[in-house]
């Protein structure tokens, strides 16, 4: 082989590896955007974990307060919630590709409705709560049951 050969085969591999490089530069790009708006997903739905285990806490501290008009005072606004309700309405579940990402976003907007649904109680009841057992007890369970489901959701990587 001349000098001449060995040249042209030089440049005959380095164009090969170059349209190589050229095609996969693009797939690794479009592979480290895709890990980067997962974690990003993450990131939102451990920010919401976060909410919703707040929100369970107001609504137990609600029921238990022996100033029972708690709730009114706090925000006297029904619809506190509903802000939370939407976003996790509208969390792209399609982005969520593990299996106990998606178990959690459907944990989390249960809980979030069952909130709801108690905080509207204590909003429109007001003095009745002290003598409602049963929502005092089920504002308590869903505040243990979120907080400790939060601390999951929050290990999230």
């Amino acid at each position: 082989m001349t000098g001449s050969d060995a040249a042209a085969w030089v440049q005959a591999v380095g164009s090969v590896a170059a349209i190589v490089a050229a095609g996969l530069l693009p797939l690794w790009h479009e592979r480290c955007k895709r890990k980067a708006q997962r974690q990003e997903w993450l990131s939102n739905l451990t920010a919401l974990a976060f909410e919703v285990r707040d929100m369970a806490m107001a609504v137990a501290k609600a029921y238990r307060s022996e100033d029972s008009l708690y709730a009114t005072r706090m925000g006297d606004d029904a619809d506190e919630y509903a802000p939370l309700l939407e976003a996790l309405g509208s969390f792209p579940s399609y982005a969520l590709t593990d299996r106990l990402h998606l178990i959690a976003l459907l944990h989390l907007r249960r809980f979030a409705s069952h909130g709801d649904q108690l905080w509207r109680a204590a909003v429109s009841h007001g003095e009745a709560l002290s003598h409602n057992w049963e929502a005092k007890e089920q504002a308590g369970d869903l505040a243990e049951e979120t907080v400790a489901f939060v601390e999951g959701v929050a290990a999230f990587k």
